[in-house]
């Protein structure tokens, strides 16, 4: 059932084997994959079926070092069916580099490989509707165009984007599975033992109160939330949950993504390329396939890369700094962002009104070549772990008492080098062909050793829950539960100890199908 605060604040206990706190990618697979297994779930979201800006607030906090690219207020969604209200729908698997220990990358590797994950990323592909063979052998899909000296990916899109809508017929018909709308999450209650979770306590806006007694409890609330709420579980004498060794909360990730150059043939012009992805969508006969084309393994090994991706696409000319500040700024007087803004970035607007009306126009325009959008190579790549980059917590309090967070994030010298190395590789593939080249965007050659000023990525937090053999170099274990602890897990892509180049979702619906097989069969024994 789906119930309302008037419905679950008239009672005040509830009990269930398994309680999931988050309605969005994570908790929901979780929810319907324990369905199917017999086991009884409350999902608790805190906010409603629509957007609130009194939900939303509580996603307010303080940011330090690199901004993310909608803030930490515009980066995610709170409520029914969380950030899959603003997820586009592509689907990717993580490579089999991604899972192992690389030297060149301090804190590389996962406790689990790919081989673990395999099984569960084809009941992904089916939870979504998706083809998987299109995702794992995407150059088997009609028309896919291979690059030579590049390695053929791809990201599926499914039609099976907002979970509130895909979904909650089964909330609504399904028996054992109950949704808690506005039953915000307050805090753990240890009363047996320091490291086992008795019960929480959820609480509405108005406030209105209920505990939730389980067997086990799971965190699912994303990136930044998941260790917030850890984080704030400290008490008089008991440290946070997975805190021993000052691993929460460390390790924040996000992929950078940014348009790096333009395709252009050997006489300088514009021209067009059979690779643009704007003009040969892919068709599998279910999904788009949009193609992505990675740096192959030998070559980030040998020069020591992260993994990373590149694609070419149709899109506006490069953005100028005034009007990528004049599109913050537009941002954050419409609420979509929360950006600081400086009394700088408002005379760089002023002082160059003719390149943002160019960025306009170019953004409108239809036509690719002069005056008009441009092909654009793109590139995605994973972001090293860095221990400096991390989610703690400030005095200031959201609503419900709740201490709120400050985001630290930078990048290494890494980053740089991959996308240097990853542009000139490519461009050495197009010399060879004698055909095209890549004319490098102006912000790269103006700030050398920095990215692109036009970071488009901001949405795929990872991290800060990470996964590892023991404590002292994690927060859970390879079956997701918080070290140390009893009956506590997080799920999602805070649990990835590297993020890869692809988008999180279908991974962390893939961890999220996986973590309900074994809560089953610890819950049956």
């Amino acid at each position: 059932m789906i119930l309302e605060v008037s419905d679950w604040s008239s009672k005040s206990v509830h009990k269930s084997d398994v309680l999931v706190i988050g309605s969005g990618a994570a908790g929901t697979s979780i929810a319907l994959g324990l369905q199917k297994l017999g086991v009884s779930i409350i999902v608790t979201e805190g906010g409603g079926r629509l957007y609130t800006e009194k939900s939303q607030e509580c996603y307010e906090g303080e940011s330090s070092g690199i901004e993310l690219p909608y803030g930490l207020k515009g980066s995610r969604l709170r409520f029914y069916g969380g950030s899959t209200n603003c997820w586009g729908g592509m689907c990717g698997e993580l490579n089999e580099d991604d899972f192992k220990k690389r030297d060149w990358i301090p804190d590389s590797g996962w406790p689990i490989n790919k081989g673990d994950l395999l099984p569960y990323y084809k009941k992904a592909a089916e939870f979504l509707g998706i083809n998987y063979s299109s995702v794992k052998n995407p150059e088997e899909v009609d028309k896919f165009k291979r690059f030579n000296g590049l390695e053929s990916q791809s990201l599926v899109h499914t039609k099976k984007q907002n979970f509130q809508n895909v979904f909650q017929s089964k909330f609504k018909n399904e028996k054992n599975m109950d949704l808690f709308l506005n039953a915000n999450f307050l805090n753990f209650s240890r009363v047996s033992s320091a490291d086992k979770v008795d019960y929480i306590e959820i609480g509405s806006f108005n406030g209105k109160k209920s505990k939730i007694h389980a067997k086990f409890f799971v965190l699912a609330c994303g990136g930044i939330e998941n260790p917030r709420i850890l984080l704030n579980s400290a008490e008089v004498g008991r440290s946070a949950f997975g805190s021993v060794h000052d691993n929460l909360g460390r390790y924040f990730c996000d992929h950078p993504i940014a348009p790096c150059a333009t395709v252009i043939d050997l006489k300088g012009k514009s021209k067009n390329f059979p690779y643009n992805e704007s003009k040969n969508y892919i068709n599998d006969g279910k999904s788009l396939v949009i193609p992505y084309y990675r740096i192959p393994s030998s070559v980030q090994h040998k020069y020591g890369l992260l993994n990373s991706t590149l694609k070419f696409q149709e899109q506006e000319d490069e953005i100028s700094s005034s009007a990528f500040y004049a599109w913050r700024l537009k941002n954050l007087i419409t609420g979509k962002g929360d950006h600081k803004f400086h009394v700088k970035n408002l005379v760089d607007i002023a002082s160059d009104p003719y390149g943002i009306l160019k960025g306009i126009i170019s953004k409108n325009s239809s036509n690719s070549g002069e005056g008009g959008k441009r092909i654009a190579m793109r590139f995605q790549i994973e972001q090293a772990p860095l221990r400096s980059n991390k989610v703690s917590l400030v005095s200031d309090k959201d609503s419900l008492g709740l201490n709120r967070v400050k985001l630290h994030w930078g990048f290494s010298e890494l980053e740089i080098k991959t996308v240097e190395t990853s542009v000139s590789y490519v461009a050495s593939l197009m010399n060879y062909r004698k055909k095209s080249t890549l004319m490098l965007d102006k912000h790269l050659l103006e700030r050398p050793s920095k990215l692109p000023i036009d970071l488009r990525g901001g949405q795929h937090h990872s991290g800060t829950t990470r996964m590892s053999i023991d404590q002292k170099t994690g927060v859970v274990d390879k079956d997701l539960k918080v070290h140390g602890t009893q009956n506590l897990f997080v799920c999602g892509s805070s649990v990835f100890p590297t993020n890869g180049w692809v988008n999180p979702t279908f991974t962390i619906i893939a961890l999220g199908l996986r973590l309900s097989e074994h809560l089953a069969r610890v819950i049956q024994k």
